[in-house]
C-alpha cells in the first residue's frame, strides 16, 4: 500500500512537472534552474559525443541528483530538460561557460545555487555523482529523503 501511494505521488509530480514544462516560456538562461537544479553543460566535441548516452543510462542517479544536463554543439543542443529551450540558449551558454581558450574542461557541474562547482576533461558520472553527494545541500536531500522513507515505511 505504501508502495502504491509513493508510486502514485511520483507519478503525480511528474505529470505536474511535465504540465508546468509545456506551459512555461523557452529556457533562455539558466536564472529559472537555480534553486531547482543542478546543471551539467558539457561541451560539444568528438569526444563527448557518447555522454548523452551515459547519461540516459544512469537516469535514475541523474534524477535522484536533481541533475540537469546539456550537451552544447550550437545551435544544436542534447538534453533531458523537459521544456523548451529559446533560440541562442546553446550558443550563449557555451560562449559564457567555454568560451575562455584557456579552459580545457569539457563538462562543467553548476550547484543548486548558481554557481560553478567543478569542471571536469572528461565525464566520470561515479565520480560526479560523488562529487554531488559531498555538498552540503545533497547531503540535506538525503537526510530528508531517509526521514521521508522512514515515515513511509511506517505508515
Amino acid at each position: 500500500m505504501n508502495r502504491l501511494r509513493l508510486q502514485t505521488g511520483a507519478l503525480l509530480a511528474l505529470s505536474l512537472a511535465a504540465a508546468t514544462a509545456a506551459s512555461a516560456p523557452p529556457l533562455n538562461d539558466l536564472a529559472p534552474l537555480v534553486g531547482e537544479k543542478r546543471v551539467l553543460l558539457i561541451r560539444g566535441t568528438p569526444a563527448t559525443a557518447g555522454y548523452p548516452q551515459q547519461l540516459r543510462e544512469a537516469r535514475v542517479g541523474v534524477a535522484e541528483r536533481d541533475l540537469v544536463w546539456f550537451r552544447l554543439t550550437p545551435p544544436a543542443i542534447a538534453s533531458n530538460y523537459a521544456g523548451s529551450l529559446a533560440p541562442g540558449f546553446g550558443e550563449a551558454l557555451a560562449q559564457r561557460y567555454f568560451g575562455d581558450k584557456n579552459t580545457d574542461a569539457t563538462v562543467i557541474l553548476i550547484g543548486k545555487d548558481g554557481t560553478v562547482k567543478a569542471g571536469y576533461r572528461k565525464l566520470d558520472l561515479e565520480g560526479l555523482f560523488d562529487r554531488i553527494d559531498s555538498m552540503p545541500m545533497r547531503q540535506q536531500e538525503m537526510r530528508q529523503e531517509r526521514t521521508r522513507q522512514r515515515q513511509a515505511d511506517a505508515d
